[in-house]
């Protein structure tokens, strides 16, 4: 019988740090940093696209707005015989990010949406108010006003 001793010394060395395969798990810096640049770039393209997505969905809310105090004022026309007989209108847009302004005489009416103060609609240089009248003619203002009756 051997003994344990000579057992051991039999048996192959173990194999010291630098012998071992280096096993990787994981990502490195690098290619964390690679992901980042590319999250970057992907969000500079699409940020103006979602800005003007944002700024025609708001307008929306003015020219819903003109529309209900159209009808409203067709409504006090008809009861009343006159725009200008004490019809009660909307202010506000529904989502607050405008305001009415409205010109009211006896047979002519014209109706002006004008962003609100606080609303980040103030920064919409393409379409600054829309305006509609009696004849129904739609108009705006601002660096792009054809665009801004568009849905």
């Amino acid at each position: 019988m051997n003994s344990p001793m000579a057992e051991l010394k039999r048996k192959k060395p173990l194999k010291t740090a630098r012998q071992l395969p280096i096993r990787r798990s994981g990502i490195s810096l690098i290619e964390v940093m690679i992901a980042l640049v590319i999250i970057g770039i992907l969000a500079s393209a699409s940020l103006p696209s979602y800005l003007l997505f944002v700024n025609k969905q708001r307008r929306s809310d003015a020219q819903q707005l003109l529309m209900e105090n159209a009808s409203r004022l067709q409504r006090c026309l008809t009861m009343a015989g006159a725009y200008d007989a004490g019809c009660i209108l909307m202010t506000e847009s529904q989502e607050g990010h405008y305001e009415l302004n409205p010109t009211l005489t006896q047979q002519t009416w014209s109706l002006t949406a004008t962003p609100a103060a606080d609303s980040p609609q103030t920064e919409d240089t393409e379409c600054q108010t829309l305006t509609l009248d009696h004849t129904g003619n739609k108009s705006a203002t601002g660096t792009v006003p054809g665009i801004c009756w568009e849905n």
